[in-house]
């Protein structure tokens, strides 16, 4: 936010600014994934705020039942597309959580969640991809019908098990440098993330073949690590102010034009780099360099322009607007625009497009019930559009709405919309396998 630093503390005085801009005008309540679901004030963006300034003003302490209401927030910002004062609320969260989480001892539970989920596990790329290996293995072999079976919060893990689309239980490393067979039109590092390369690495490689068709270069740096959307949305700021760092370093050294990733959770927080690292004297400047360089895919499509030789598709879809695109990003119409670029491809909007799924960062596993209500809601929609396919940009959405339509047992399927580009260019002509 401009004059803000996105730091482990937020001086009172501004953060009470901040909350005060808020007028109590309503408009962002149906936008709120937790308010429609529990219908409760304090679980509504105003109300968080509302309790955000009681803390502030010491009216009210840090007890559990305070501060669930503030992590039951799924921080999609939705409420800030339909605010009209223009409040920064996933900027207020961010920061308020990270003061709670160094002034309040949480449970043991809590804070095993929160560390293990925020910390441990996207550091550990390749130990997240032996995970999800085994996991696929497990999908092949029957064991993960019993998942749903095992205790809770135990039962929720099929969440990490979407449907696959081919039989290939590991994937290779993707190369470091991949060249197109046609002239180079640009350098793209590629920022494979962590959980989007462990559970949907066929989705990476399909943006990698779009990209390679369209002649662009692709680098994916060695030792790269997690965007830090995990750390930074839990409260641990300064964790992901040193994996941002790293990321930098990385892709400077890699001297690429853009900077892209198939997750769009992932490019809205390579975005925030410029705010998360503001007044660090050795990486401010890098990091606005950095970020002028991020770009979502479906951007960089729309301003440099695609090749749209894509063979026919005869599918009807309809497109679920990930909240990380949408609100963070404000981007609705480029995926829509290249998508009707498919010959046959026939895309029917759904009611509530841009609502979320009800799956960002952990709340899918802290707060299962409200997961699990607002899936429902998205699913009712996409049903009513009789669509075959659901598509998204990110990969909760990819993993939440593929176990509801599976639990369900929806005649539907879950696609990243780059995978349907993939498949048209396949159809239309054959360009080399180099990720697989």
């Amino acid at each position: 936010m401009e004059g803000y630093e996105l730091g482990e503390y937020i001086e009172k005085e501004i953060l009470d600014r901040l909350v005060l801009a808020c007028i109590h005008c309503g408009f962002c309540l149906q936008s709120c994934p937790t308010y429609r679901v529990l219908g409760y004030e304090p679980d509504s963006p105003r109300g968080r705020l509302y309790l955000i300034k009681s803390l502030l003003e010491n009216r009210v302490g840090p007890e559990e039942s305070v501060l669930e209401h503030l992590y039951k927030c799924i921080v999609c910002r939705g409420c800030e597309t339909a605010c009209p004062s223009g409040i920064k609320y996933g900027f207020i969260m961010d920061s308020m959580r990270s003061q709670i989480s160094k002034s309040h001892e949480f449970s043991f539970i809590k804070k095993l969640e929160l560390s293990i989920g925020a910390k441990f596990l996207i550091s550990h790329i390749d130990f997240l991809r032996f995970i999800m290996s085994v996991i696929r293995l497990s999908q092949k072999i029957g064991i993960d019908r019993l998942v749903r079976h095992m205790p809770k919060p135990l039962n929720e893990l099929d969440y990490l098990m979407p449907s696959l689309p081919t039989s290939k239980i590991h994937y290779s490393k993707i190369p470091e440098i991949i060249r197109p067979d046609s002239k180079r039109r640009a350098r793209v590092g590629f920022l494979h993330g962590c959980l989007m390369e462990a559970a949907l690495p066929w989705v990476n490689r399909a943006m990698i073949h779009v990209l390679l068709a369209n002649g662009y270069e692709v680098i994916t740096p060695r030792n790269q690590t997690c965007c830090g959307a995990a750390p930074l949305h839990e409260g641990f700021i300064e964790y992901a102010k040193k994996l941002a760092r790293r990321n930098i370093d990385i892709f400077e050294r890699a001297d690429v034009d853009y900077v892209l990733s198939s997750a769009s959770g992932c490019v809205a927080t390579l975005k925030m780099y410029d705010e998360l690292l503001k007044n660090d004297s050795k990486y401010e400047n890098k990091a606005k360099e950095f970020k002028n360089k991020v770009k979502d895919f479906s951007e960089l499509f729309f301003e440099n322009g695609f090749d749209k030789n894509f063979g026919e598709l005869d599918l009807k879809v309809t497109f679920h607007d990930s909240c990380s695109l949408a609100h963070a990003q404000k981007i609705t119409k480029q995926p829509r625009i290249i998508l009707n670029s498919i010959p046959g491809l026939k895309l029917v909007e759904m009611k509530d497009s841009d609502l979320c799924c009800g799956a960002g960062g952990l709340n899918w596993i802290l707060y299962p019930e409200i997961t699990r209500e607002t899936l429902g809601m998205k699913l009712q929609n996409a049903k009513a559009t009789n669509a075959s396919v659901v598509l998204v940009s990110n990969i909760p959405c990819y993993l939440n709405i593929s176990r509801g339509v599976r639990r369900l047992k929806l005649d539907m399927k879950v696609a990243h919309y780059v995978e349907l580009l993939d498949e048209a260019y396949r159809k239309a002509k054959a360009y080399s396998e180099k990720t697989e």
